[in-house]
């Protein structure tokens, strides 16, 4: 066994930190709250009471996908009853930072130590006796600074990229026009005359031999307004048996999910399949892929208007199908989208 540098040690998790949980049931979020409020979601909500004030290490204890966020904060707080809020025991001996950064590194390794099926689990029995390898304090300060600045720079890149996505529906706007006004008078049509819309699937977890293949799986929570490479998870042969391939250039969108999910797309640059939570708007010799799913997305609020009303403020296929869209002839498309002179890429 590979021994560790000089002034290392192996310890466990629960020997580091102290691990807590919060109170409060997740609807007790607040819009526009005073303090941050931590859930199991990636997205942090707020709230106008806190519980904790302290530096600590927020770590989601539960996720339908075994997808655990972990945030890092200081100050005062407020935490979900099924997020673990971790403390230091000995700042002396522990920068938190390093722990940020080694609980996300050992994602992947939480998500297989998981309990449950429907809903996956960590629980203090996975948590305390958690392996770490933990090196001097200096190191560890050391460490953290060098993953913060490559922090800084994959902000930054996706900064650039928010910025380039602007300017690509300025260009958008300026040749084809608002999609809702459509003050060019392209035919309006439904998606579901001019393609199909399907979905995918969940294959049942208490099957472990249908995860962990080579076929990508998308979830909405990958579904965030940008190309789709690779997915968190992915299927064999037989988890993949009963559902579709979806091919390149396919569209998604987001039908159901917590925050901000309902109404985002994502665009196929690889083969997927996906759960029953995206609706996939196939590939269509009526349309160019990436005029489509730049409407959709300047479409986002239009989207999720039509979930509103019911028990449940989701999307459904019939919604997609009957969602009305502008279209120009499928020859200016080629030439506005593809021509020598188009800003936006080529799908």
């Amino acid at each position: 066994m590979k021994s560790l540098p000089v002034g290392w040690c192996k310890t466990t998790l629960g020997e580091l930190v102290q691990i807590q949980t919060g109170k409060l049931d997740s609807n007790a979020a607040v819009e526009g709250g005073m303090y941050p409020f931590f859930t199991c979601s990636p997205i942090t909500l707020s709230i106008d009471q806190y519980a904790f004030d302290d530096e600590a290490v927020l770590l989601g204890g539960n996720n339908a996908g075994g997808v655990f966020p972990v945030k890092h904060y200081k100050g005062k707080f407020n935490a979900y009853q099924r997020t673990y809020v971790l403390t230091a025991l000995n700042k002396e001996l522990l920068h938190l930072r390093f722990i940020y950064y080694y609980l996300s590194w050992m994602l992947s390794d939480l998500k297989k130590l998981s309990v449950g099926s429907a809903t996956k689990f960590l629980t203090l029995q996975i948590l305390q006796p958690l392996k770490i390898s933990l090196p001097p304090i200096d190191e560890q300060r050391r460490i953290a600074a060098i993953l913060d600045r490559a922090d800084a720079v994959r902000r930054k890149r996706q900064e650039a990229i928010a910025l380039t996505e602007e300017l690509l529906r300025s260009a958008f706007l300026e040749m084809f026009g608002d999609p809702v006004t459509n003050p060019k008078k392209w035919q309006v049509v439904k998606i579901g005359e001019i393609t199909s819309v399907k979905t995918g699937k969940t294959p049942s977890r208490d099957e472990p031999n249908n995860y962990g293949g080579n076929i990508r799986w998308v979830k909405t929570t990958e579904v965030k307004d940008a190309i789709i490479e690779n997915t968190e998870e992915h299927l064999t042969e037989k988890g993949a048996s009963q559902m579709t391939v979806f091919p390149i250039n396919s569209i998604l969108i987001a039908m159901y999910g917590q925050g901000a999910t309902r109404g985002r797309t994502a665009l196929l640059n690889q083969p997927c399949t996906t759960n029953q939570a995206c609706a996939v708007i196939l590939p269509s010799v009526q349309f160019r892929p990436n005029y489509i799913w730049t409407l959709l997305k300047l479409s986002y609020n239009r989207l999720r208007e039509l979930g509103r009303g019911g028990n449940q403020p989701n999307l459904n296929l019939d919604m997609i199908k009957q969602f009305e869209i502008p279209l120009p002839p499928i020859a200016i498309l080629r030439t506005e989208l593809c021509g020598d002179n188009a800003v936006i890429a080529k799908a």
